[in-house]
Parts: C-alpha cells; structure tokens; sequence
C-alpha cells in the first residue's frame, strides 16, 4: 500500500500550519485512498477508548495530515514491506 493521504491526532486547538515535524503528531495513520468522515471518527473513538495509546485523559482533534507529513511518513517506511 502506498501512503498518499493520513489523519494524524494533535493537541487540541493546533494549527495545522504549526505542523513542522512528526513532533507535533500524536498519531497518524496513513491511506491509500482519501480518507472520510467516518474513518476519522473511528480513529477518534478509538484513541480515546484504548489505553496502549496513552491518550485518554489528553485534549486533541483528529485532522487531515499536511501533505509535508505524509511525505516524511512515505520517506520513514520506504522500502519496507507490509502484508496489507
């Protein structure tokens, strides 16, 4: 699967135009196809119900990754090989 699209989890109120770095990303998760709504919602759900996240008790919003964090995600797993 090549990643062209993500979400990423960040703290509450960030700007996306604040995004410089993996740093400021809580989560992402990447997409072959853009992803919806309700991909977005899911994720959400997800991350404030399961505790291997660590993410329960913090404020943050679920929204599109920049494209320049996509690309550093592309870069982060190029050439490694995934069953999906």
């Amino acid at each position: 699967m090549k990643i062209n699209y993500g979400i990423i989890a960040v703290n509450s109120g960030t700007a996306v135009e604040s995004i410089n770095s993996m740093d400021d990303v809580l989560h992402f998760v990447g997409y072959e196809h853009r992803p919806t709504q309700q991909d977005a919602t899911l994720l959400y759900e997800e991350l404030i119900s399961d505790v291997q996240f660590q993410l329960i008790d913090v404020k943050f919003d679920i929204i599109p990754a920049p494209n320049h964090i996509v690309e550093l995600v592309r870069e982060m797993f190029e050439g490694v090989e995934s069953d999906e």
